[in-house]
This record gives C-alpha cells, sequence and structure tokens, in this order.
C-alpha cells in the first residue's frame, strides 16, 4: 500500500504511533526490491535504446534529472558492466605542444 498519506498523519487520525503505521503499511523488501530493477530497466532502455535525455526521462520515472541520472548510473552497474565508460582527457595523453605548462 503506497500514498495514503504520511506515517505520522495516518498515526494522528486512527490515536497510535506512527511506528505501527509503518509496520501495517510498509512495502514489503521483494515488492520494492521488483519495483526499483523496472524503474532501472525503464531508465537504461529510454536512455540507451531510445537516446533520451535524462531530462526528458525523469518525468516518466517520476524523479529529477540528476535522479534519473543516477539510476542509470545503477543500471549500468547492474545490466551492462562492460557499457563503455566515457573516457576522461589526461593531460598526460595530449600532445607536448598541448599540455599545460
Amino acid at each position: 500500500m503506497r500514498g495514503k498519506g504520511t506515517a505520522k498523519e495516518l498515526a494522528k487520525k486512527y490515536g497510535v504511533c506512527e511506528r505501527t503505521i509503518r509496520n501495517m503499511i510498509a512495502e514489503r523488501k521483494d515488492d520494492w526490491l521488483e519495483r526499483a530493477k523496472q524503474r532501472k530497466l525503464k531508465v537504461f532502455d529510454l536512455r540507451f535504446n531510445h537516446r533520451k535525455s535524462f531530462a526528458e526521462i525523469a518525468p516518466l520515472v517520476g524523479t529529477t534529472t540528476g535522479g534519473a541520472a543516477r539510476i542509470f548510473q545503477y543500471a549500468k552497474r547492474e545490466f551492462a558492466p562492460d557499457f563503455p565508460a566515457r573516457k576522461k582527457c589526461l593531460s598526460s595523453n595530449l600532445p607536448k605542444n598541448h599540455r599545460e605548462h
């Protein structure tokens, strides 16, 4: 059960402590992990296969642009560990005449 109000609000309404509410309506960990996995798959698919920007992905999964980027990073690690990482430009890789002194 999700989104029916905060534990504090429900506890006040029913005259019980917040912990009781959390224990009664908490999402099972297995369910939460499955939902998180599906979310990561969706973000990965939209970014990798459909070439959507994180700004376009964010409202589709109910998060911020930065949140979508972070989910994509987690998804890459989980579903595509050999996914090519962005190469960093190191000054030692540049020709001598392009290095900063």
